[in-house]
């Protein structure tokens, strides 16, 4: 028997893969807009906000009920960084859960729900932006990292 198995190997793999972006999170800083949202937000309910947001800027409602974050963040700042390490590591969890999910379904001889999964994860990954933009500025982590993760 090997000194390291195969699934070890696996996991050591997926943890340098990850680590690099996780050590980013902590050098990634709020940029304007996270500060204008949050401001913005301190004036309306909650209500108001997704309201307005969805109905004349964004159209798009899971990101607006995310912003629920900014609110959060607007009141404390100093949490930035805490905020887009929580998002990186729900998306890496979900998508884990989704691939752990998928795999057990195909085993089970249901490879229609190994496609679909496939094609939504493409999907996901092919509307992302590019990190800079999609994990490490909290905005647009909240409209895309967020959403996906949901």
């Amino acid at each position: 028997m090997s000194l390291l198995s195969r699934r070890v190997l696996c996991v050591l793999a997926a943890v340098g893969c990850v680590l690099p972006f996780l050590v980013l999170v902590f050098y990634s800083h709020p940029a304007l807009d996270d500060f204008a949202i949050g401001a913005y937000l301190r004036h309306f309910t909650m209500g108001q906000y997704l309201a307005d947001v969805y109905s004349q800027r964004s159209g798009r409602y899971a990101a607006t009920i995310c912003s629920v974050v900014l609110k959060y963040f607007g009141t404390h700042p100093q949490t930035y960084q805490v905020l887009i390490l929580a998002g990186f590591v729900a998306f890496i969890v979900s998508i884990y859960l989704l691939a752990g999910s998928m795999a057990a379904r195909a085993r089970a001889g249901n490879g229609l729900a190994m496609t679909l999964g496939s094609f939504l994860i493409i999907v996901a990954l092919v509307c992302f932006p590019g990190p800079a933009e999609g994990i490490f500025w909290l905005t647009g982590s909240i409209a895309y990292l967020y959403p996906t993760t949901l």
